[in-house]
């Protein structure tokens, strides 16, 4: 199969040989990040992109070094836009429901050379991607590999059968701004493309669980626990295997039992015994552990996720959790990139005391209800604009008290991103103030 580009304007196409979706548990694979400096070609759009460049010994002469994870709009090619209402190529160009732009959808084309640990060799091999920008396709060592979308959903590919051991293998990646898939991302938020998130090399053994479902559910008594496990086992045909099914808290084993796996999934039902409930006031979780072994007996996989008992139910109109009759719970949050470990990328709340007084004008009423409804402020003998205010600030409060950044200077944003932002971002109204570059930087600064 060789990759098809009319597909990036087919709504009916979003991928291609991608591995389906399962849970994201760890499990005893041997990894390999591929994060760091890559190769990459900037084009306007696709046709200007190096045909070919996905071949084996293609001359990258012309091609930049780029971070990865990072959007390439933050590394100074195309700037980042952000859009409520409107789609990103309004007023530019005429696209037509479903179709790409064709003048400006600009397309990033990544090389990265690596060579694989010696101890996934006889093993299954996989890639992941973890957000690309808004589509992808993948090549290895010249061979076509696949094609995705969804750009907040990880990506993985099988890629056994084209990866060399003890080689040097070339990795080549084309990101798309622009796919059919951006008519239904379009939300008010920042829009970049590129690679945004990591990229892992990982293998798993020929048997392996590949999804757990867990339902660790609370009984009505408000104290004991049940687990409903499913689990899908990788396997060959033939294979049978034993899965040692253990819970642990803290301090001791709670639980312990074992179920039998086929190929395909495998549910089992578990009483757990006396658990402490799930909350989001008290997050009490657990280790769900489970140990994998073939027909011989042998060990083959550990798998381990962290589970919480909670009951949800909705009576006499009242939802519950628990026996607890009162709860309420709200977040927002806008992603203009991701935590990285070089802190290129980071995340922010939009309703900052500091971005909501000066943006967010237009929107007090929405914000003074928020604040009554959820974090109960009194709004006797106050303005609606200083109710608002103090359930943000409340809503800032809770975010520290959980221990995650609300600053720029806490993401590890300097002044000279903050700059880049503000320059390359377009704020046009809506239910937002509308701002010029220097007043859009003044409020950065201050939120710093």
């Amino acid at each position: 199969m060789e990759m098809d580009y009319k597909w990036l304007s087919d709504p009916t196409v979003f991928n291609i040989n991608r591995v389906e979706a399962h849970s994201n548990h760890k499990f005893s694979g041997c990894f390999k990040k591929l994060n760091g400096s890559w190769k990459m070609y900037y084009a306007k759009n696709l046709s200007l992109a190096p045909a070919e460049f996905w071949k084996e010994g293609f001359d990258l002469n012309g091609f930049d070094d780029v971070t990865v994870p990072l959007p390439i709009q933050m590394q100074g090619y195309g700037s980042p836009a952000y859009n409520n209402f409107m789609y990103p190529w309004d007023g530019h160009e005429a696209v037509k429901s479903g179709d790409v732009p064709k003048m400006f959808n600009p397309t990033a084309s990544y090389v990265k050379e690596f060579i694989p640990e010696k101890e996934m060799e006889g093993q299954r091999v996989f890639v992941s991607f973890e957000g690309t920008e808004s589509g992808m396709a993948l090549w290895l060592n010249g061979c076509f590999i696949g094609y995705s979308e969804d750009s907040f959903t990880t990506h993985d590919f099988e890629i056994t059968k084209q990866v060399k051991f003890g080689k040097v293998n070339r990795l080549a990646v084309q990101v798309y701004r622009f796919t059919s898939s951006s008519w239904l991302e379009d939300q008010d938020f920042f829009r970049f493309s590129g690679i945004f998130r990591d990229v892992t090399l990982y293998s798993v053994p020929k048997m392996h669980v590949f999804d757990i479902f867990a339902k660790a559910k609370l009984d009505r008594d408000n104290v004991n626990g049940t687990l409903d496990l499913e689990l899908t086992l990788d396997a060959a045909d033939a294979e049978k295997a034993t899965a040692e099914i253990s819970v642990k808290s803290l301090e001791e084993e709670i639980m312990k039992g074992e179920m039998s796996l086929i190929k395909g999934k495998n549910e089992k039902s578990f009483k757990v015994g006396e658990v402490a409930p799930w909350s989001a006031e008290y997050p009490n979780l657990y280790e769900l552990c489970i140990v994998l072994k073939n027909e011989k007996g042998e060990e083959v996989e550990t798998c381990t996720q962290n589970i919480g008992f909670r009951r949800f139910e909705l009576e006499n109109g009242i939802l519950k959790l628990g026996k607890v009759t009162d709860f309420q719970c709200h977040m927002l949050e806008h992603q203009l990139g991701a935590y990285t470990d070089c802190n290129h990328g980071f995340g922010l709340s939009v309703i900052h005391p500091v971005l909501y007084r000066h943006i967010y004008k237009n929107a007090v009423s929405h914000f003074a209800k928020f604040a009554v409804n959820v974090w109960g402020v009194d709004p006797n003998g106050k303005t609606e604009d200083d109710v608002a205010l103090e359930g943000i600030n409340a809503l800032a409060d809770f975010i520290k008290e959980m221990g995650l950044p609300t600053t720029f200077s806490e993401m590890g944003i300097t002044d000279t991103d903050l700059k880049a932002i503000a320059d390359s971002t377009i704020i046009t109204g809506g239910c937002c103030k509308k701002l010029n570059k220097e007043e859009l930087l003044d409020i950065l600064i201050e939120c710093k």
